[in-house]
């Protein structure tokens, strides 16, 4: 679909979980790939991962596995199909949902290197304003935001575009 080597890059967050992040990410991941991009899913909810479980994968290797041992980040990649894959991170780990600058300069490094056999990455975030979320959304070309009609997704969207905005 392009030609060059940096895929483009959008990151799926929210102020408030259970708006449908994950499920529009998929989704889209879905469609790009039917339409014959090269889609890479990143699950950036690196403390509640959830991806693999609405694709009921199988994971051997996740982002966690990456930068604690050093595992092959292209390894870890599950292909849903053969244009759609997916980098999944673990669930119940509390240390990688805050992650410091030096993991999140090492994890955008694995990014970059992994992006480069991608057309598109999408990045479903963990929900709110936490240190991830804020890097990934700084990380990527383009914003996504998702949020319901309910007042507290949207006061807590709205913070979350406040927090974007100022750092």
């Amino acid at each position: 679909m392009r030609n060059s080597s940096k895929p483009v890059t959008a990151c799926l967050s929210s102020g408030k979980g259970g708006v449908g992040k994950t499920s529009l990410t998929v989704n889209l991941a879905y469609a790009l790939a039917q339409k014959g991009a090269r889609v890479l899913v990143v699950d950036g909810d690196l403390g509640l991962a959830n991806v693999d479980v609405l694709l009921r994968l199988q994971v051997q290797t996740t982002i966690q596995d990456i930068l604690d041992r050093g595992a092959d980040p292209l390894e870890a990649v599950i292909y849903v199909e053969p244009r759609l894959g997916v980098l999944p991170a673990s669930s119940g780990v509390p240390d990688l949902a805050n992650l410091g600058p030096e993991d999140h300069q090492e994890l955008g490094e694995i990014l970059r290197s992994i992006g480069g056999h991608f057309d598109i990455v999408l990045v479903d975030t963990a929900a709110g304003i936490g240190s991830s979320v804020l890097w990934f959304n700084t990380f990527v070309d383009y914003n996504i935001l998702l949020l319901t009609p309910d007042p507290t997704a949207m006061t807590d969207a709205y913070a979350l575009i406040k927090v974007l905005s100022r750092d």
